[in-house]
C-alpha cells in the first residue's frame, strides 16, 4: 500500500508512457555489472523519461521543469551535493546548454573555424531535448528527499540513500527575514515493477528555494559553513551545512514555515498545481513519518549509513 501523504492526490499526477517490458529492455543497456548507469543513457532512455512541474517561482511565477524517472528506483541515487538538480546530470544540462548556445552563434556568423569544427564533431551524449527547465533568475537550491514507506526496495542488489532524511525538513539560512526568500515544496511517486506492471510504492518529497537575490544568498551561507568545516566548494559548503542544519529542531517544523508564509506548496487538488500558500491546516505534508538518517540497502538488508 501508498502510505505517504498525502496518497492518491500524489499518484493523479504520475505520468507512464511505456509498458515494464519496454522500460526493462531499455534500461538493460545500459546496465554495468547488471547496475543501470544514467551517466550513460542516451535518447532512447531520455525521450521516455517524463518531464515534471517541479515548482513555481513565488516571486515571478516562472516554473521549474526536470525529467524524472518515477518508474522504478534503478537510476536514482539521493545525494546531498545534489543541490541544482533533482535527477538529471548536471554535466548532460551542461552540454545541452553549451551545444544550444554553440549552435545560435553558427548561425550568426560568429564561431571561428576551429569552433565550428568543435561543434560539428561534439561529443559527449547531449539530450535532445532540455532535461531541466529553470526559467528565472531567483532559483537557489532544491532539496530531494525519497522515502521508501517502509517498503524494502528488494527489487535492486543495492540501493544508497544519502539524503540525510525520509522525512523533509528546510534549510532555514536560506530563509532569513532580512530578504524576500522562499521554499515551494512538491511531492511524487515512483514505482517498481510488481506483476508486470508499474506499481507506486515510494514517495519523493522536493524543496525548491527562491530568492529576490540568489547569489548573495548562496555568498552569505558559503560564508557561514566554510570556516565550519564546509570546505571550499559550494558543493561541500551544502553538503555539510545541511548534515547541520537537520540538527536544528525548527528545520523539521514544516507547519511553522507555512505559517510564517515562507513555505508554499504546489496543489495537488488541481491538474495545474497551482500555488498555494496556506493557510496551515490546508498543508498536507505535516505528518510525514520515514528514516531521519542516510541508509544503504545490499541485496535487502539495511545498513546505517552510505556506502
Amino acid at each position: 500500500m501508498f502510505e505517504s501523504p498525502p496518497r492518491s492526490k500524489m499518484i493523479r499526477h504520475l505520468q507512464i508512457a511505456l509498458t515494464p517490458a519496454e522500460y526493462q529492455t531499455i534500461t538493460q543497456r545500459y546496465q554495468r555489472r547488471g547496475v543501470f548507469s544514467r551517466l550513460k543513457a542516451e535518447d532512447d532512455y531520455w525521450e521516455h523519461v517524463p518531464t515534471y512541474l517541479i515548482a513555481r517561482c513565488p516571486l515571478c511565477a516562472a516554473t521549474y521543469r526536470e525529467k524524472l524517472d518515477t518508474y522504478n528506483l534503478v537510476g536514482w541515487r539521493i545525494r546531498l551535493d545534489n543541490w541544482k538538480s533533482i535527477y538529471v546530470i548536471d554535466d548532460n544540462v551542461r552540454r545541452f546548454d553549451e551545444k544550444k548556445r554553440m549552435e545560435r552563434l553558427a548561425k550568426q556568423g560568429k564561431l571561428s573555424v576551429q569552433k565550428l569544427r568543435k561543434l560539428k564533431e561534439f561529443r559527449g551524449y547531449v539530450p535532445k531535448s532540455a532535461p531541466q527547465q529553470i526559467d528565472c533568475t531567483h532559483f537557489v537550491g532544491v532539496q530531494t528527499f525519497l522515502n521508501l514507506n517502509k517498503v524494502v526496495p528488494n527489487e535492486l542488489d543495492y540501493f544508497s540513500n544519502e539524503s540525510e532524511s525520509e522525512v523533509p525538513f528546510v534549510i532555514p539560512d536560506f530563509l532569513p527575514d532580512d530578504i524576500e526568500s522562499y521554499v515551494v515544496m512538491h511531492s511524487l511517486p515512483i514505482c517498481r515493477i510488481e506483476e508486470n506492471q508499474f506499481v507506486p510504492r515510494y514517495a519523493m518529497y522536493m524543496l525548491t528555494y527562491y530568492s529576490a537575490r540568489p547569489h548573495w544568498l548562496r555568498e552569505r551561507f558559503t560564508e557561514r559553513y566554510r570556516g565550519g568545516g564546509g570546505g571550499e566548494g559550494y558543493f561541500l559548503v551544502w553538503e555539510y551545512a545541511v548534515s547541520q542544519t537537520k540538527r536544528l529542531s525548527e528545520a523539521w517544523n514544516l507547519a511553522m514555515w507555512v505559517g510564517k508564509r515562507k513555505l508554499l506548496w504546489l496543489d495537488l487538488e488541481e491538474f495545474d498545481l497551482p500555488l498555494r500558500n496556506g493557510p496551515v491546516a490546508d498543508f498536507p505534508y505535516s505528518n510525514i513519518e520515514g528514516m531521519r538518517w542516510s541508509y544503504t540497502y545490499r541485496k535487502g538488508k539495511l545498513e546505517p549509513g552510505f556506502f
